[in-house]
């Protein structure tokens, strides 16, 4: 998770973005954000522009990434399940897909074959809860898998329990990388090898 140090607004470029945040470097259109994957304090989710956002492919939401780049798409049950249900309602099916195996309450279950509705955010698995389950308990893969897109994000959000949307910066503009906000990336090297990859960087003065 970044640090908290916000730095700009929709109207201000953040000092890290040396392209001012004109049309020509931010992608058009919008992502939103996968809440469950960002800390929560006082019941709100605040997140710093300048994070590297990292989804699976055709995943709908994006999320912070870690130094071994991958995920486990973590999310909650958003309603109790008794024992021996198979539909589970949770709070974001972006990225699972049928065949994925789940570990909730420590116990292993596959998601079915056409088992992923992202309109009802339900996920149907093959055999049913062991125990019955808590509205709030987690849900995650078994085995994390790689992201494989990645961008910064361009604007702080100011709490995405009430707004997850997101706005990502282009690969080709330039970065101060130095005013980023996991700088200077202890135990990140990863994560800064990738910005470094994707975005021409400079340090600022």
């Amino acid at each position: 998770m970044a640090r908290l140090e916000f730095s700009g607004t929709r109207n201000t470029a953040p000092r890290w973005m040396a392209d001012f945040g004109d049309r020509d470097s931010l992608l058009p259109g919008g992502v939103r954000v996968n809440k469950y994957k960002f800390a929560e304090s006082n019941s709100i989710r605040q997140i710093s522009s300048g994070v590297l956002l990292g989804r699976r492919a055709n995943a709908t939401h994006w999320e912070p990434v870690n130094n071994n780049l991958n995920t486990t798409l973590s999310t909650i049950l958003t309603a109790a399940v008794a024992s021996g249900g198979t539909i589970l309602p949770v709070g974001s099916t972006s990225g699972y897909r049928s065949g994925d195996v789940l570990t909730i309450a420590t116990v292993d279950y596959t998601i079915a074959t056409n088992g992923v509705n992202d309109l009802n955010r339900t996920l149907t698995i093959t055999a049913g809860l062991s125990a019955s389950a808590a509205s709030g308990v987690a849900v995650a893969l078994k085995t994390a898998v790689a992201h494989d897109d990645f961008y910064l994000l361009a604007y702080d959000i100011d709490d995405a329990n009430r707004n997850a949307d997101a706005t990502l910066y282009r690969h080709e503009a330039l970065v101060y990388y130095n005013y980023l906000p996991d700088y200077p990336f202890t135990g990140l090297s990863a994560v800064l090898a990738k910005i470094k990859e994707l975005y021409p960087t400079t340090q600022g003065g």
